[in-house]
């Protein structure tokens, strides 16, 4: 699990995570990168294996292994970042290869693009997120849930993921 706090160039993140297991299948990874643009890109990924041990845990270690991964290939193949439901199909086929189709994963991609001022969100069923964003009504902050829902990751893994959102980012 990463630290509780990153920072990348003026954008943070924290997180917080409490295991109902020793081991188990929560995970979260992130990294900053640049887009075909040559602008800055954060990427975010939450996942969350089905069931609790070390099984999930393994699968938690294949998602972190996929992460390293997924870093070269938008190095030499930035447009990944364009489209986030191709890092879903990417890490769909991981769970599905890694677990035999035993255990799933509910899994969101987020990328952040702050020169295009955009947040591009895919989501494989997981929880959904909550966008905060300046405004000047509601006591200056307004909330709405993004990410709408897809299959979760390793089911089938031909999976397609359909679902993609994309919502302004104002700094």
């Amino acid at each position: 699990i990463p630290p509780e706090h990153v920072s990348y160039k003026g954008h943070e993140i924290w997180s917080w995570v409490e295991f109902a297991e020793q081991c188990g299948g929560d995970w979260w990874g992130s990294f900053e990168t640049t887009d075909r643009e040559g602008g800055e890109a954060v990427v975010l990924l939450i996942g969350d294996v089905t069931g609790h041990g070390a099984p999930s845990a393994l699968l938690t270690a294949t998602a972190q292994g996929g992460l390293s991964i997924l870093k070269s290939w938008i190095g030499t193949n930035p447009e990944l970042l364009d489209d986030p439901r191709e890092i879903l199909a990417l890490y769909n086929r991981a769970v599905h290869e890694s677990s035999r189709g035993l255990l799933s994963m509910t899994f969101l991609a987020v990328v952040l693009q702050p020169r295009r001022n955009r947040l591009l969100i895919a989501n494989a069923g997981h929880n959904w997120p909550y966008l905060y964003t300046p405004s000047e009504e509601a006591g200056g902050i307004t909330v709405k849930a993004i990410g709408g829902a897809s299959p979760v990751l390793g089911a089938n893994g031909d999976q397609k993921f359909e679902h993609l959102e994309e919502h302004p980012w104002v700094q």
